[in-house]
């Protein structure tokens, strides 16, 4: 494991009082979250305008506010819910 290889560069950080560690684990949150803004907006390339980045910018941020945690807005698509499907009475439950 890197951790393991590297555990001289690991020790030091728990030197910190709790609350200096609070701040780099928040750091390293916004800095995970900028990396993937900046990945989504490489990914595209280039823009007709700057609403359709703030647009892809937004879909990104749904995505992670989602699930909670960074994952990709590109993928595969989900098939879709039939509005049907959930209510009873509904053809597909009298069937």
């Amino acid at each position: 494991m890197g951790w393991r290889r590297n555990w001289s560069e690991v020790i030091p950080f728990f030197a910190f009082p709790e609350a200096v560690r609070r701040i780099i684990y928040t750091t390293n949150a916004i800095e995970s979250l900028n990396a993937k803004l900046r990945k989504a907006v490489r990914a595209r390339g280039h823009f007709p305008n700057d609403d359709a980045a703030l647009k892809l910018l937004f879909l990104v941020l749904r995505q992670i506010a989602k699930t909670g945690k960074c994952h990709r807005v590109s993928g595969p698509k989900q098939k879709p819910i039939s509005p049907l499907s959930s209510k009873k009475g509904s053809p597909k439950d009298s069937g």
